[in-house]
């Protein structure tokens, strides 16, 4: 049931995973520790808690995704809306500030945010402010970014294993 040799699921509980809940009508993004059969979307394993904040930080601020700790999102019109909407980090879907049909747009876009190679991508913005710093000769600010990047670029390159099917595949973590 649980073999001595088998250090794999040990190894990747202290690296964290973004996870993305888009089996909810309001999915959030989280940074967990460990995979579920919940039908979310997984990112990672990442080998930098700094790398998994700043991503989880610029999705809440630029897509205003919920960061409210309710698991399943029950809306309501007499529901107030919470600290995170006074203070302008969500939309309030949760008493139809928002429609349904915008937040999952937002969702979309997050997810396109980790998973796409364009210049809106989370990797295209790294690496423009890598150059920033290179050119004001801020060199250890730019390494320390170089270093997320080279991160955030082994988790793309491994994608298939996050964005598998868990309930329906076997698969195996290559540990390098």
């Amino acid at each position: 049931h649980k073999p001595d040799f088998n250090h794999a699921g040990i190894v990747y509980k202290r690296y964290p995973f973004i996870k993305i809940d888009v089996q909810n009508d309001y999915p959030k993004v989280v940074k967990v520790y460990d995979i579920k059969l919940d039908g979310a979307k997984y990112y990672g394993p990442f080998r930098s808690h700094v790398t998994v904040n700043s991503l989880l930080d610029t999705m809440n601020r630029d897509f205003y995704l919920r960061s409210c700790r309710e698991v399943k999102l029950k809306v309501s019109k007499s529901r107030i809306p919470c600290l995170y909407h006074q203070i302008g980090q969500c939309f309030a879907p949760c008493n139809y500030t928002q429609s349904h049909a915008h937040y999952k747009g937002m969702v979309t876009r997050a997810i396109e945010f980790i998973e796409s190679q364009t210049s809106d991508s989370a990797l295209s913005i790294m690496e423009q402010s890598m150059m920033e710093y290179a050119d004001e000769m801020l060199f250890e600010e730019a390494a320390y970014v170089r270093d997320r990047i080279a991160d955030l670029k082994r988790v793309l390159t491994n994608l298939e294993l996050t964005a598998l099917d868990f309930k329906s595949q076997d698969f195996v973590i290559k540990c390098v």
